[in-house]
């Protein structure tokens, strides 16, 4: 299919394309509602591919808040890449903080003790701060500021400005 060239004609293409997906979506709802595994398994498959995730976190953005939250840890990883941490956090920014913050903060605590990345710490203290998880950053600023690595505290010294005012 040729790729029409005026303006008008690729938001007539547009609108049309979205027409077509309309029940696919409405599927994906009813799948929500009776397969949560099932669909969730098929995302996070996609997720795990680094070719495929960018169009994963995509097409999940048009789904229920509800399969983001059953996929936190995947979306997680995907918030460590530079390519995909705005979708990430695009994805994530769909569910309530109060339905998010605690399963959040849980999963990012864990993460944190496992790793003594700075670039992934950075990568999730700009997620935390942009999901406005306060409680969750004051966590990651306190371990950050505590490490031995220079690199690692200026991640804490970067983001400590954002509990002062939280």
């Amino acid at each position: 299919m040729t790729e029409p060239e005026d303006a008008a004609a690729v938001w007539s293409a547009l609108l049309d394309r979205n027409q077509q997906l309309l029940p696919l979506r409405a599927a994906a709802f009813r799948a929500v509602r009776n397969d949560l595994a099932g669909l969730a398994g098929a995302v996070r498959a996609t997720l795990a591919v680094p070719s495929q995730a960018h169009a994963g976190l995509q097409v999940l953005m048009w789904l229920e808040p509800q399969l983001t939250l059953e996929l936190l840890e995947d979306v997680l990883t995907r918030a460590r890449s530079q390519r995909d941490t705005g979708l990430a956090r695009q994805a994530l920014g769909r569910l309530p903080r109060a339905v998010l913050a605690r399963p959040l903060h849980d999963a990012m605590v864990a993460r944190l003790e496992r790793s003594d990345d700075d670039d992934e710490y950075r990568r999730y203290a700009e997620l935390l701060r942009h999901l406005g998880q306060t409680r969750t950053l004051r966590v990651l600023v306190e371990r950050a500021l505590a490490s031995s690595d220079p690199d690692m505290r200026e991640v804490g010294e970067d983001f400590s400005p954002d509990l002062e005012s939280g």
